[in-house]
């Protein structure tokens, strides 16, 4: 029973060959998904902003910034795995 996916991305490159890839599939099927970037931690808040927006841009779908080191985006994230965490 898949409630939902998370694509992960690195929010440091452009999206890979896998990553569109894994985005069209999940798009043909009709899974409900978000997109979490990672690595955020990585980069200078204009490289952050420019990428997100790009990738936001190229997905078509809002992109949650994600760093597992600083926690941030971890709140926004569970709140939207929690969202669709319906017990049945």
């Amino acid at each position: 029973d898949i409630r939902m996916i998370i694509l992960l991305v690195d929010s440091r490159h452009e999206p890979t060959e896998n990553d569109i890839l894994m985005y069209d599939y999940l798009m043909s099927k009709e899974y409900l998904f978000c997109i979490a970037a990672t690595k955020t931690d990585k980069l200078s808040a204009t490289q952050l902003k420019a990428n997100i927006e790009s990738l936001s841009k190229r997905f078509g779908i809002d992109v949650i910034p994600f760093s597992s080191l600083k926690k941030e985006g971890k709140d926004e994230l569970w709140k939207v795995i929690l969202s669709h965490a319906e017990i049945k």
